[in-house]
């Protein structure tokens, strides 16, 4: 069957209005690069398609109840619309069709129970996962070291598995200093800043970050953390942090800001800190490193596998080294400077266009 005739039906219910996660940066990434017209969109009545329901088809139902989609409408639409190939951008699929499956794999961090707890509460789902990885035909994941994971803890053949690194967006790219403006018109910030970029789960560490800044207070008592993370039910413990600390006029949060404002926040932050437990890939500090910033980062698998020497490293369990490394960035122009060209270097490697074109043929070659 020649290429223009294979339905591909797309999973596209991350793509939220109001929140940019991972998972939603990653399938922008890929829709934006391709223009094949044989591609169903299958979304839901939270969905925002924006253009994309004018270059591709769309397969909606409305319905916000996950489970409900994924088990029943999902596999309906795949049906009464004679889908060749499903493609998921996570790890959930339906599985009672006639349709190729692919899935995405980011990572495992759910697997690991010292970085999310009630792991007994999961099991019914990592069966469901065992299930699904071995009733499709290939399983695409963001790094060497993802991989590794899965073949780890599936015991899956390592060829099914493909790696394709996430690439990063062009809008990502430093800016002139002019533009510094319009980020203290729209959101009055007007003083030096330590960036996060995110969410705030247990293994991503906020905690950490937040007891390094409050070391800082002392010497760089102008700055503010800012953090742009949706604040869901992590966020209570780590207000009462804050509290606890007296930094509630230093930790600044912003649940969603716009792509646009994004570059801005990126490109005018004195440090980016990147202090997860658990990462399989890191979209942000690359993200960071593309709009100029220095990043420091913890000195994990996955972040060293596609950071390299763009970035300095930190133990993410010490939050004192956090501290440290933060400082010895706010206090080394040289170092900044160095930073700053080895990151000019590493983000060619993340071509967005290069990782659209790979996803796409590895979902044609099933």
């Amino acid at each position: 069957m020649q290429k223009g005739h294979i339905k591909i039906a797309i999973d596209a219910r991350e793509l939220k209005k109001d929140l940019t996660t991972g998972i939603k940066r990653f399938l922008k990434n890929f829709l934006d690069n391709i223009k094949e017209k044989n591609i169903y969109l299958c979304i839901d009545k939270n969905t925002y398609i924006g253009d994309y329901k004018d270059k591709f088809n769309i397969l909606k139902i409305n319905t916000d109840f996950t489970f409900y989609y994924d088990f029943f409408c999902l596999n309906n639409l795949i049906k009464k619309n004679n889908i060749d190939i499903f493609f998921s951008p996570y790890y959930k699929a339906p599985l009672f069709n006639r349709a190729r499956r692919i899935i995405t794999i980011h990572d495992l961090h759910f697997l690991n129970p010292s970085l999310r707890k009630g792991l007994n509460k999961i099991k019914p789902f990592i069966s469901y996962l065992k299930v699904l990885i071995k009733n499709s035909c290939k399983i695409i994941t963001v790094s060497e070291f993802s991989k590794s994971q899965i073949i780890k803890n599936f015991s899956v053949s390592k060829d099914k598995i493909k790696v394709i690194y996430n690439g990063i967006s062009e809008i990502f790219k430093k800016v002139p200093e002019g533009y510094k403006i319009k980020l203290k018109e729209k959101y009055s910030i007007d003083f030096p800043y330590i960036l996060y970029v995110e969410n705030i789960l247990p293994h991503k560490n906020l905690g950490g970050l937040i007891l390094a800044f409050n070391i800082l207070q002392k010497k760089y008592k102008d700055y503010r953390l800012i953090i742009i993370a949706k604040r869901d039910k992590n966020f209570f413990k780590l207000f009462n942090l804050i509290k606890g600390l007296n930094l509630e006029k230093k930790i600044i949060f912003f649940d969603f800001v716009s792509d646009d404002d994004l570059v801005l926040f990126y490109n005018f932050a004195n440090i980016f800190v990147f202090p997860s437990f658990y990462e399989g890939f890191g979209l942000p500090p690359l993200e960071a490193v593309s709009c100029g910033v220095p990043v420091i980062c913890s000195y994990i698998e996955p972040l060293r596998e596609i950071l390299d020497n763009s970035v300095i490293y930190f133990d993410p369990y010490s939050f004192y080294d956090i501290a440290k490394k933060i400082d010895l960035i706010l206090s080394d122009d040289k170092l900044r400077i160095d930073l700053k060209k080895k990151g000019e270097e590493i983000i060619k490697k993340y071509r967005v266009d290069t990782f659209a074109n790979s996803l796409l043929k590895e979902i044609y070659e099933i």
